[in-house]
């Protein structure tokens, strides 16, 4: 409510410069973009739409927007198989988890070792009916954090085939896990 989008952003920086130092682990650099902390939804929308606004080259208000559009795409969408899901929602998933695409990779653009901006981005590359941008999408997040648990955990789920995804895009994302995990010991 302060404004002070400068301090936000410091708050934010400091998080993913203790990842990338390793002083923290993987996870709490997804947990300060909560999507549960809000009081509602409208909350939710209401202060990330300002914070983008005013700081609209920030990544990591764009990655809070992004994040809070993909959470209301996933609401849209609603349970059950997708052909039983009434176009109207179709529509409103796909409107909103296209807009969230913009955000993210405008996010990724300004900061690329902004892990929770892929994350979310391949969410709302399924949402949105891309599921073959997912394997992209992973394989530049695994560039800057070859280590990565949470991106391959949501990928590995995307790639599967029910998800529009295939066989060589998993087999691809299990062959640089297990590059990645090889200890050289000599």
């Amino acid at each position: 409510d302060r404004g002070d989008w400068k301090a936000l952003h410091e708050r934010y920086a400091i998080y993913l410069e203790r990842h990338y130092s390793g002083a923290d682990p993987e996870k709490l650099l997804y947990r300060v973009f909560p999507e549960r902390s809000w009081k509602s939804d409208q909350e939710a929308d209401k202060y990330t739409r300002k914070w983008v606004a005013a700081a609209p080259n920030d990544p990591f208000a764009n990655t809070a927007r992004g994040a809070v559009l993909v959470s209301a795409a996933w609401k849209a969408r609603g349970n059950g198989y997708y052909k039983e899901i009434p176009d109207s929602r179709k529509r409103q998933m796909y409107k909103l988890a296209l807009e969230a695409t913009v955000y993210l990779r405008n996010a990724i653009a300004i900061e690329p070792k902004l892990l929770p901006a892929y994350y979310h981005l391949i969410d709302a590359y399924v949402l949105g009916g891309k599921p073959e941008w997912v394997s992209n999408a992973t394989q530049n997040a695994i560039q800057q954090s070859p280590d990565t648990f949470y991106i391959r955990d949501i990928a590995s789920e995307y790639l599967q085939q029910k998800w529009g995804g295939q066989p060589r895009d998993m087999d691809a994302l299990i062959e640089k896990e297990e590059q990645s995990s090889v200890v050289d010991i000599f």
